[in-house]
């Protein structure tokens, strides 16, 4: 086994849902009812993805607390693998949800090689179950606290091999400590939710405007929140799980890797096509692709009509889209994209590893000096120069 969840373990913890008297204390709804509310998040989680903020968590918690793994015989320990299952929970319907509301908000037919949950469920049922999954993602983040003291608890030294009067293990929190790691768990999603709500507002107020185009700095806002946000949950639980504190270096590193990924989408989008969408449909949608502010940046302005798009046939899509990505390509809007994306990413992730360092540093309970536990992934999650290639090809 890895030293921490692999993408396969992930989805294993995905298909093991708490209940819902689990989490919020009573049955709520059961049987039948309970099923067709919540068709739409198992739908749309179930339809898979990176899954790259869970692993950011669990490599990030795995560096923070790499004893409490107690990894035998190709297992988990007990407490870390129930935290991770419910932190992964908290991490991927929060994100679902956010993808139902938005295909709901950009009136978009597809999602993920799917039709979208509005139309598949009506748009009724697909923006209840979208607004109940931020609630139960709150909660379920409240509730992986339960487990922090037992992963803080530092092994004795008898434990570790060392010897049992090499040294006195440190105490365990006590249980009473739940209750207030449960709170801010629960502040820490409802502080980030909020500030993907306040990302994605100012990504629909500029679409609706088809002659506004924001300034890089503009972009980089709205992304640290719309993106950024669930970076900073994902690496927030784990620190939170861990006993340590979240430094405003750590919520700007994360805002970093945020914007960076949503550039990289942008550039994906309109060079080689997301998977389970159609290539260029967020020029249709009138999103304000960072490659356009690029060019804006280099001079040149790209002509075309976002609302001429929605009424075009399939062909005539095709030709402006083609047409666009040309212009993008020959003013090195897309060199340029490439350059600022790959420089946000290694900045929030050297950052990220620093911070990981200072807060083992600080931390009474953690051993040592701690590092990523297993950084392979993210070479493979951001992969820059396949999209040099394919802006080029």
């Amino acid at each position: 086994m890895s030293q921490h969840p692999s993408l396969e373990y992930i989805n294993i913890f995905l298909k093991r849902s708490p209940s819902n008297a689990d989490i919020f204390g009573e049955a709520m709804l059961e049987g039948e009812a309970w099923d067709k509310m919540w068709a739409p998040a198992l739908d749309m989680v179930d339809r898979g993805g990176k899954r790259w903020r869970s692993l950011l968590f669990a490599d990030v918690l795995a560096s923070l607390c790499p004893a409490s793994r107690g990894e035998v015989d190709g297992a988990f320990a007990p407490a870390y693998e129930q935290a991770c299952s419910l932190a992964i929970h908290a991490i991927e319907y929060m994100h679902a949800g956010s993808l139902i509301i938005d295909d709901i908000e950009d009136a978009s037919p597809l999602r993920r090689g799917k039709s979208a949950s509005h139309m598949i469920f009506g748009l009724d049922i697909a923006l209840n179950t979208g607004c109940f999954m931020y609630l139960y993602a709150i909660e379920v983040a409240a509730a992986s606290a339960r487990f922090a003291p037992e992963l803080q608890a530092t092994p004795t030294r008898e434990a570790q091999g060392l010897g049992a009067h090499a040294a006195a293990p440190r105490t365990p929190q006590a249980a009473f400590a739940r209750e207030p790691q449960e709170a801010a768990c629960r502040a820490l999603a409802t502080r980030m939710l909020s500030k993907l709500h306040i990302g994605q507002g100012l990504d629909i107020s500029w679409h609706r405007d088809e002659a506004a185009l924001p300034t890089r700095e503009d972009y980089a806002l709205m992304a640290s929140g719309k993106t950024g946000a669930l970076v900073a949950l994902s690496v927030g639980l784990a620190y939170e799980l861990a006993g340590c504190e979240m430094s405003a270096e750590l919520i700007e590193a994360c805002q970093k890797i945020g914007v960076a990924f949503q550039i990289y989408d942008d550039l994906l989008n309109l060079i080689g096509g997301v998977p389970g969408k159609m290539r260029g449909d967020d020029l249709v949608e009138g999103k304000k692709s960072f490659p356009l502010i690029c060019a804006r940046e280099q001079g040149v302005h790209i002509a075309y009509s976002p609302s001429a798009l929605r009424t075009a046939s399939s062909k005539e899509v095709e030709q402006t889209i083609a047409t666009v990505c040309r212009e993008l390509e020959a003013c090195g809007a897309f060199d340029q994209a490439i350059a600022i994306g790959e420089s946000y990413a290694e900045e929030g992730f050297q950052s990220l590893k620093a911070s990981i360092a200072t807060a083992s540093v600080q931390s009474a309970h953690i051993e040592q000096t701690a590092s990523l536990a297993h950084e392979s992934w993210w070479d493979n999650f951001l992969n820059w120069t396949i999209l040099k290639e394919r802006a080029h090809e």
